[in-house]
């Protein structure tokens, strides 16, 4: 910014302390001269550029660092520079927009005095309206010069000053951010249904939808210990009648108060200004590392070419690092705003404050919770992901990166209310967020091409001395592993496993800690809700690894063609191209899906390590917090089969003729971890056995995966390569042992009996009976193989009516024969 700019800017700010001269400010003629108060084009609609460039005071708002390449070329010229010049570089930047920041405040804050304050506030609510466009995704795939919309440098700014604004009811103090309930008293939401300065949200989603106009008092309320458990919708609201329903729905304010207009123009402003421009950055930092990875293929291939061609190559890849070093100087003034940890912080007050307000309405069951729209909250954790995986400077200025506990509060209450927040979607992202803001997503090696993540080292875990995370976050985590199944949106069947892989990935890291671990177990107790997640997690590990071995089997046998240079040499080029771009493909594939179905793999393997049951504390006693209790649910009678079919078949693949098929070259950078993946797949079945004995014989039934000899290669390959303790490979040994004793068993047992009767047989699989029951369509099964059904479709297999577990009438006289 020039001195003369600041002059003028300064000039401006001392000009608005004078309400007279404010007024003949805003009372310039529209059209008569080249700005005014709010210009009004001879054709359509004022638009953001219009307002940015020719509203008397759209010029100051433009004075800023973001994407100034006046800025690039003076303060970046050297393109390597150490961190503490490029640290000292950023602040002297900052300290000059700051102070720009501080005029265009006395400006804006000179007219909101009595006198003018409708004119700004309308002026305001006028750039909001005519910048709509910038929330549309197709905003940032527009050129700059193609745009109607103000500029995101100049959206930053006006979001500066709005922030700056709130900050007399947004308690600006770190863990307390509006923790006065009177504050968010003075916000009045019926602001978003009809209001004085014409801002239209009656279009957007709702938060808190509620069905119909009838129910709208329906809202959440809180538990007997008055804690934050908010959200469980109320069945009848007797504390509020029909009459007061009603007169709560017709009164709509004609004027409202200051507090409620800047709080919302804030909103919008975050919506409006911040968002897009956290998009364009991203979508900014993703064109760079593109560059980045072409220059370099580009170089790689240059001396294989003959020099007719690397002339030509050569001049390509020029023009590549002259781009690439054009944006990272633009990149850089972008940072100095956007990565700003003052203007992050204020943010994150906010925000704080915006949830409080979220679940004082909810806890006050005011009615008009259900005018919240739902760009609040995914704003919220577009915001946050973006603060924690684009830190300033990588992780070495925000260390201490501070999440206030309201914040973690609503976070881990709402992401397992699929009762109140009614989008799965937007439940995943807050989940997401939970993930990334925890220590397990800093301990996690970064994705390639991906930012390093926030160095939490040296912060409090959000979660360890939450109580509200002690409480809710585990069932939260399951509910919301069961509800994401269906998310309503284009390519939900693969977004569900990166939504899994952030709940796996908290589960792992929060069952280190006793109470945790607890929360686990009493979990578990609700038998309907965990038995669908167990299903749906071995519904994944089936999934998941099956297309790994796919897809490695495929890229083992184009290495193999490859590796047969005369074969290969004779293919043509087209074709030796295709399968070239077929194995990239699959490695790629492979690569993403390998650290899915390693996490849901260990996830399964930590679940069935809880083996011990949870003891009830008496008066006397109290539980051991240092020993891990867990749960029953994969030796339930409909899981046991299904659990030892899925353990073979994987063995089978890992351990037995089949993987030679496997032998990558590349399997580290796949994250194809075989060795690790037979030990834990070794360590589950022991953990199952150590459950319920049983185990062995349903090991055994399997018809299609199961053989000792395999068993017993794993004995020999996690002996020589040293994958298992020794006390575990002890174990090992003894099970494999059991199995072979058993299986002994079982054909004597077979040869004895003879022929089974038909009727004794399950008419879905074939397979002897055990607990026989009767079908609404009177076909008769066994209650095991029905039950499996169930968990996947609830409907008869025979009749595909709906059918549930309820619906089941044993058949005890069956039974008793085939027991006899």
């Amino acid at each position: 910014m020039t001195q003369r700019n600041f002059q003028n800017i300064a000039a401006f700010a001392h000009l608005t302390k004078h309400t007279e001269l404010s007024k003949l400010v805003i009372n310039v003629p529209p059209g008569k001269h080249p700005f005014s108060w709010i210009p009004q084009p001879p054709f359509g609609a004022v638009t953001g550029r219009i307002l940015q460039s020719h509203s008397i005071i759209g010029p100051y708002f433009s004075f800023t660092p973001y994407m100034s390449r006046t800025v690039a070329e003076h303060y970046f010229k050297e393109m390597n520079m150490h961190l503490a010049l490029l640290e000292k570089t950023f602040q002297e930047i900052r300290s000059e927009h700051q102070l720009n920041l501080e005029y265009l405040f006395r400006i804006v804050k000179g007219f909101l005095e009595k006198e003018t304050r409708a004119d700004m506030l309308k002026w305001i609510a006028v750039v909001i309206n005519a910048n709509k466009d910038r929330a549309k995704m197709s905003h940032i795939m527009q050129p700059e010069e193609m745009r109607t919309t103000a500029g995101d440098g100049w959206m930053l700014n006006l979001l500066e000053i709005m922030l700056r604004l709130s900050r007399p009811y947004v308690e600006i103090k770190l863990g307390l951010a509006g923790s006065d309930p009177k504050q968010t008293r003075k916000i009045n939401a019926k602001f978003l249904k009809r209001n004085d300065l014409g801002i239209d949200w009656s279009g957007q989603t709702a938060l808190f939808p509620s069905e119909t106009p009838a129910n709208r008092e329906e809202t959440g309320q809180t538990n007997q210990d008055g804690s934050a458990d908010v959200t469980n919708q109320q069945e009848g609201n007797d504390q509020v009648n029909d009459q007061q329903a009603q007169k709560s729905e017709d009164k709509v304010e004609d004027k409202f108060s200051f507090v409620t207009s800047s709080f919302f123009l804030t909103q919008s402003c975050l919506h409006l200004g911040l968002i897009p421009t956290i998009h364009s950055y991203e979508r900014y930092h993703q064109v760079l590392i593109r560059l980045s990875k072409e220059t370099a293929k580009l170089s790689s291939l240059l001396p294989q070419l003959p020099p007719p061609q690397q002339a030509a190559l050569q001049s390509r890849i020029t023009l590549l690092k002259q781009r690439f070093q054009i944006m990272v100087k633009e990149k850089l003034t972008m940072d100095i705003v956007l990565l700003n940890p003052r203007l992050i912080n204020e943010i994150i007050q906010y925000y704080s404050f915006t949830v409080r307000w979220i679940m004082d309405l909810l806890e006050s069951k005011n009615p008009d919770v259900h005018l919240i729209p739902e760009f609040i909250v995914e704003d919220l954790t577009t915001f946050l992901l973006f603060a924690y995986r684009f830190p300033e400077f990588g992780s070495v200025s925000r260390d201490k990166f501070f999440i206030p506990p309201v914040l973690v509060d609503f976070l881990v209450i709402f992401v397992g209310k699929g009762d109140t927040i009614k989008n799965p979607y937007l439940r995943s992202k807050l989940v997401e967020v939970l993930y990334t803001i925890s220590p397990a997503y800093e301990q996690e090696s970064p994705a390639p091409n991906q930012p390093q993540p926030l160095n939490l080292s040296n912060s409090v875990d959000p979660f360890r001395n939450n109580d509200n995370a002690k409480k809710h976050l585990i069932p939260s985590l399951i509910q919301l592993y069961v509800d994401i199944e269906q998310t309503g949106r284009h390519g939900q069947f693969y977004e569900k496993f990166f939504v899994r892989r952030h709940i796996s990935l908290l589960l792992k890291y929060l069952r280190e800690f006793p109470e945790y671990r607890k929360s686990l177990y009493e979990t578990s107790k609700n038998s309907e809700l965990f038995l669908y997640f167990v299903n749906m997690l071995i519904n994944d590990s089936i999934y998941l690894l099956d297309e790994v071995l796919t897809k490695l089997k495929r890229i083992r046998e184009i290495e193999t063609m490859m590796e047969d240079r005369e074969a290969w040499e004779r293919m043509s080029q087209q074709n030796q191209m295709e399968l070239d771009q077929e194995r990239s493909g699959d490695e790629a594939y492979v690569a993403t899906f390998c650290r899915l179905a390693n996490e849901t793999l260990l996830l399964l393997y930590y679940l069935s390590a809880q083996v011990k049951d949870y003891p009830e504390p008496t008066p006397n006693t109290e539980v051991d917090q240092t020993k891990s209790y867990g749960v029953k649910t994969f030796v339930r009678p409909e899981m046991i089969d299904r659990v030892a079919v899925m353990l073979n078949y994987f063995l089978d693949h890992l351990v037995g003729p089949k993987s030679k098929q496997l032998k990558v070259k590349d399997k580290n950078n796949l994250h194809f971890q075989p060795r690790l993946l037979l030990s834990k797949l070794m360590e589950i079945y022991l953990n199952i056995c150590k459950q319920d004995k049983s185990f062995i014989n349903a090991i055994l039934r399997d018809g299609r995966s199961f053989s000792l000899a395999t068993f017993q290669k794993a004995t020999h390959i996690s002996e020589r390569n040293k994958l298992i303790s020794t006390e575990v490979a002890i174990e090992w040994k003894q099970f494999v042992s059991a199995i072979e004793t058993q299986q002994k068993h079982q054909k004597e047992e077979e040869e004895n009996l003879g022929e089974i009767p038909p009727e004794f047989l399950d008419p879905i699989l074939s397979e002897l009976m055990t607990d026989p029951v009767i079908l609404p369509s009177g076909i008769t099964v066994d209650r095991p193989v029905i039950e499996r059904h169930l968990l996947s479709n609830a409907t008869d297999p025979f009749t595909r009516q709906p059918l549930t577990v309820d619906m089941l009438k044993s058949d005890e006289e069956l039974k008793l024969k085939i027991e006899q």
